[in-house]
């Protein structure tokens, strides 16, 4: 899930649009329509330039396809689908749904992302201010004190002297290191990605696979043919995990088998959801199916996310205790020596 697109602006774009097609509006005036109800400027501009393109002759799916900074390349790719096969309403208000329900994914995300960044700012913030305030005042006190220090108080001293000699080195490492951090983490999530490795955890498991039923969901719904829609899906889907799930399942479907066993070379797909996928199937109901199983395993990815915010909330307690206790320790123990001399 890219975090840089804004899920909301883009379900109010889809819905209008839509809403605007179903009312009998044409294409280029239900864009122009959309521009007055955005308040994102990114996104007004960028249906500004939509609107441009799409009186210029372009297509929708060429107008938005040239936005793809923008627009998520699945709901690019649908909107082709949904022109060439004359079934646009559809599709867009199938997108409607999609997107409803990934911005409500994005919203639980960025809960869980929330207390590492609000731990990693308050440790940020807590050293500046002990390396910048309140180490330099030792220095002081022992100024007058000719005694042999212990080994920690000794430190503390030797830190705090030079701390105050060079305060933006010191600033600028602290912060450096942060950002070493925040790197690597991005670059193993990167690894992940294009290696289509999925992690062990249940939580990252459970969102690849609810992205691939989304996506079912959203072909399904659309009253495409699955074989044909992956084929154009996977030309630009941004995620390299969902991308080989979807080029597993089109092979197999290729070879003639039904969407059920077309999944069931995939890892980390539940039973639950070959399980659905089988019996929508045979009873003629995939849609229906694939409504309850979204619903489902949205709940159960929702209720892990609730499980690990829970575990989150003492361990970043606790960590914050630690980190206070270590400066308090650091502030009184050279006191209790300069005591000791005065």
């Amino acid at each position: 899930m890219n975090f840089k697109k804004n899920y909301e602006s883009i379900f109010i774009i889809l819905w209008n649009i839509y809403f605007n097609l179903k009312a009998g509006i044409p294409i280029n005036k239900s864009i122009k329509l959309v521009q007055d109800i955005l308040k994102n400027k990114r996104y007004k501009s960028s249906i500004e330039i939509i609107e441009k393109d799409i009186e210029s002759g372009h297509s929708l799916y060429e107008a938005f396809f040239k936005q793809k900074e923008l627009y998520p390349s699945l709901m690019i790719d649908m909107i082709r689908v949904g022109e060439e096969s004359g079934s646009l309403e559809i599709v867009l208000k199938t997108l409607c749904e999609h997107y409803k329900k990934v911005n409500r994914i994005k919203k639980k995300i960025l809960n869980i992302m929330i207390y590492p960044i609000f731990l990693s700012v308050m440790i940020f913030l807590s050293l500046i201010l002990f390396l910048t305030f309140i180490l330099p005042t030792f220095v002081n006190m022992y100024d007058g004190v000719n005694a042999k220090l212990d080994n920690f108080t000794g430190f503390l001293m030797f830190l705090s002297k030079d701390i105050s000699k060079n305060k933006i080195f010191w600033i600028v490492l602290i912060m450096l290191l942060f950002i070493i951090k925040f790197l690597f983490v991005v670059i193993v999530i990167n690894v992940f990605k294009r290696l289509n490795i999925v992690p062990s955890l249940k939580i990252i498991r459970r969102y690849y696979e609810l992205n691939l039923i989304y996506i079912l969901n959203l072909i399904s719904k659309s009253g495409q043919a699955f074989y044909n829609s992956f084929s154009i899906l996977q030309e630009n889907l941004a995620s390299y995990v969902i991308k080989d799930y979807i080029k597993i399942i089109s092979d197999n479907l290729k070879k003639g088998f039904p969407l059920s066993e077309s999944m069931q070379n995939i890892k980390h797909i539940s039973k639950t959801t070959l399980t659905f996928v089988q019996s929508g199937e045979q009873s003629g109901s995939l849609d229906e199916s694939l409504d309850i199983l979204c619903e489902i395993t949205e709940n159960d990815f929702n209720n892990t996310i609730d499980k690990l915010l829970g575990y989150l909330q003492p361990i970043v307690m606790i960590f914050l205790g630690i980190i206070i206790g270590g400066m308090v320790l650091m502030v009184f123990v050279p006191m209790y020596s300069y005591m000791n001399y005065v």
